[in-house]
């Protein structure tokens, strides 16, 4: 569905909420994906990016693109923390947000503040003219003004959803990182791996520097890549990581000759899961590629080390509360429900209770068939969204492997996670609760705990 036309009567509002509620009132679709209308206001906004042409863009820093279905995040996080440690003024784009919309745009860790953002919206606004725009448009450029107005050296902009008609691909990048590729926004990327990751492979560019960072390339990823005369740099072909017999540290091994040498004694991520070592891995490779390039300087291995130990990620396997221990996790498609799955068998807790809720355009079968054997009971609700997936046709799935004492559902969050801390109050270090499935369900968790 198309974006309605809107005349810009809507200068000036007074805070950044209504700007955000009238942004998301011009498009019936959450989603509407095509790089047409950015690009238009894009080239109003900052006409100096194309002096030459679109393909040969004039950037005024340096450009990482972060795509792929999981994996991002963790990614975005390593290498703000060891570039933000080398006196780099770093600016990061990332979605969704959990509390605050101003997570979603930041320099050196300090989120953009309302005053600035709504003065940015404005210049958007009358840029614009009768260009329609979506909700994660007017994010997405808002963004690439702010990092330009603050002189930033450089950029990571973490892809939205699939890549080759994300927003976020108006930008050339210097660098493009595919992390993984599994099912997920099947409804808007492709049915089968080699689609999906056709679409993803849209923010490599010629003459730039590509990265697929998981075993197994898709073909559709080595045919768009083939022509790139830099050629794709591949997790466990070109670069890889061991860890210590010990299971304390890591080595980071590149194959290549590019920027960083091999890497001895790295810490192990304060971010949880097994996963971390593959995303740090892809992480050195982007720095070490860059180097090779000089579009960055040397980072000496210190630099290094002090930005994996500073690294915090919300959301991922994230400790929100000890007694019980209550856990936080964006597990809404089958590789993140393995990782969730593998880490809580590590665990061996006796009693796991899950409080769940999912959007509708998941695979919320597969996600319920991979967690079932480790969840004792499930509280579940229905998310306040157009896109939700109704609390009752989760919970009738669960039912009938687990029979019908085993789910229980709720109106809201709040509702669920009173009942699930009534249910058990032993809080052994055996017990724990998962929350988990959609962005919106931790971003739930989130604000009551914040309230709280």
């Amino acid at each position: 569905m198309s974006i309605h036309s809107t005349s810009n009567s809507f200068s000036k509002k007074k805070t950044l909420e209504q700007w955000l509620a009238w942004q998301e009132s011009l498009n019936p679709s959450e989603i509407d994906l095509g790089l047409e209308r950015v690009n238009q206001v894009l080239k109003k906004l900052q006409p100096q990016f194309f002096l030459s042409n679109e393909n040969k863009q004039q950037l005024p820093f340096v450009l990482i693109t972060i795509g792929g279905t999981n994996g991002k995040g963790s990614t975005v996080e390593y290498l703000h923390c060891i570039l933000s440690h080398t006196d780099y003024k770093v600016g990061v784009y990332t979605s969704p947000h959990f509390v605050s919309y101003n997570e979603r745009i930041q320099i050196n860790h300090q989120p953009v503040n309302d005053k600035h953002l709504c003065s940015i919206f404005e210049s958007i606004e009358k840029a614009r003219e009768q260009t329609p725009l979506t909700y994660f448009e007017y994010g997405t450029l808002a963004a690439i003004q702010y990092f330009t107005e603050q002189a930033c050296d450089i950029v990571i902009l973490e892809v939205g959803l699939g890549g080759r008609l994300d927003a976020v691909n108006c930008l050339n990048a210097d660098c493009a990182l595919v992390t993984t590729v599994s099912l997920d926004h099947q409804d808007w990327l492709g049915q089968d791996i080699e689609t999906i990751a056709k679409e993803k492979a849209g923010i490599y560019r010629e003459d730039k520097i590509a990265i697929y960072g998981d075993n197994d390339v898709p073909q559709s990823i080595l045919a768009v890549t083939q022509s790139n005369q830099h050629g794709l740099l591949k997790y466990g072909i070109d670069f890889n990581y061991f860890k210590n017999r010990d299971e304390t540290g890591w080595h980071w091994h590149n194959k290549t000759s590019l920027g960083l040498p091999s890497l001895t004694l790295l810490p192990d991520s304060p971010i949880s899961g097994e996963i971390q070592y593959k995303n740090m891995a892809n992480t050195l490779m982007i720095i070490s590629a860059l180097i090779a390039k000089k579009l960055i300087r040397q980072i000496s291995s210190q630099s290094i080390t002090q930005g994996i130990i500073d690294a915090k990620l919300s959301g991922r396997l994230e400790v929100i509360q000890t007694a019980p221990l209550t856990l936080l996790d964006v597990a809404h498609n089958e590789q993140a429900a393995l990782v969730l799955r593998d880490y809580l068998l590590q665990r061996k807790f006796k009693n796991i209770r899950a409080i769940f809720s999912v959007l509708k355009d998941k695979d919320y079968l597969q996600i319920i068939k991979l967690l079932l054997p480790v969840i004792n009971h499930w509280h579940i609700y229905t998310l306040n969204s157009p896109r939700a997936l109704d609390a009752k046709k989760i919970a009738s799935v669960i039912k009938d492997s687990m029979g019908e004492n085993s789910v229980t559902c709720y109106n809201n969050f709040n509702e669920a996670y009173h009942h699930c801390i009534q249910s058990n109050t032993t809080h052994a270090s055996t017990d724990c609760i998962i929350i988990f499935g959609s962005f919106l369900t931790v971003s739930d968790a989130k604000i009551y705990f914040h309230g709280k």
